[in-house]
């Protein structure tokens, strides 16, 4: 992989920008250094509507992104980070319309980084955060804005709609507030925007990742689960997201039933490895019941 890039001198102290790539692939390492000088930024436009990216690691060397850095890369879909990261561009994930997960690995306790990247963005984002003492993973909803223009008053309106935006300001400068993330749960539940998807994933997320949460929380994420178990197997299967899948499965938050409507579904997408992970845990559940599977082999 070659990139593309600009030697910068300030005070004496040399450093790269990187400005671009000459032959990208899927995944893009930046390298910690070039020539051995540190990569420090991420230049302007340096990946705008690369078609071939779909993951970004950045080491911990880069303290800055410039704007619309990775504008219009309709094929990314996780970018990996260091706190380390002092500036976010603006734009710089405008129009990644796969781009589902940010992975922050914290070295300062800063999280500046990564309040400014999700207010850079309003789609639905997986965050895994890598702390010396504990990991955690946050779902944070989409959520739209806008404005209304009253002429008369020659005023306008902002509102916004969706609680992402609410889950976004729990992300404090030095961390997260895990007790308010969760104390918005509520509004996820009642959240007309994103539905049952928006509080399935906020709720799978925290119980597989459980930092900083209490008892009472707990009960409301199991039972949101147990009460909507069969919906929300049946989406993973439909995303062919096989982790969350069998975390709901292995916490009995569907049921046998449900594992067996999921076999049916995953078995019309051609996904044989997930039908037989589906089978075993149909069958698991229908033993602890102490049932016989009967589940019919025709049917697929």
């Amino acid at each position: 992989m070659e990139f593309t890039y600009i030697c910068r001198d300030d005070d004496g102290q040399q450093y790269i920008e990187i400005t671009g790539v000459t032959d990208a692939s899927r995944i893009l390492r930046i390298p910690p250094a070039i020539g051995g000088k540190p990569v420090r930024i991420i230049g302007a436009h340096a990946f705008e509507k690369n078609e071939v990216i779909e993951q970004i690691f950045l080491p911990e060397s880069v303290r800055a992104v410039g704007i619309f850095a990775f504008y219009g890369c309709p094929n990314l879909q996780m970018l990996s980070l260091t706190d380390m990261a002092e500036s976010w561009g603006t734009g710089a994930i405008y129009f990644c319309g796969k781009l589902s997960e940010i992975r922050l690995t914290v070295m300062r306790r800063r999280y500046s980084i990564l309040r400014d990247m999700l207010n850079d963005t309003d789609k639905g984002l997986y965050v895994r955060i890598t702390e010396p003492e504990y990991e955690a993973e946050l779902y944070f909803p989409a959520f739209t804005n806008g404005f209304d223009e009253d002429t008369y008053a020659r005023q306008f309106h902002t509102w916004i709609e969706g609680c992402g935006f609410a889950y976004r300001e729990t992300v404090m400068r030095n961390g997260v507030d895990f007790r308010g993330y969760d104390q918005l749960f509520a509004r996820a539940m009642a959240d007309g925007v994103g539905g049952v998807q928006n509080a399935a994933n906020i709720a799978l997320a925290r119980l597989m990742s459980p930092c900083s949460m209490k008892d009472t929380a707990g009960d409301k994420y199991e039972k949101y689960l147990r009460d909507h178990g069969q919906e929300i197997l049946l989406r993973l299967v439909r995303e062919h997201d096989r982790e969350r899948a069998m975390f709901l499965l292995d916490q009995g938050y569907a049921s046998a039933e449900a594992a067996g409507n999921a076999v049916l579904l995953a078995s019309g997408q051609g996904d044989a490895e997930l039908v037989g992970m589906l089978m075993r845990k149909r069958g698991e559940a229908l033993t602890d019941m102490g049932n016989e599977d009967s589940f019919d082999l025709g049917d697929l």
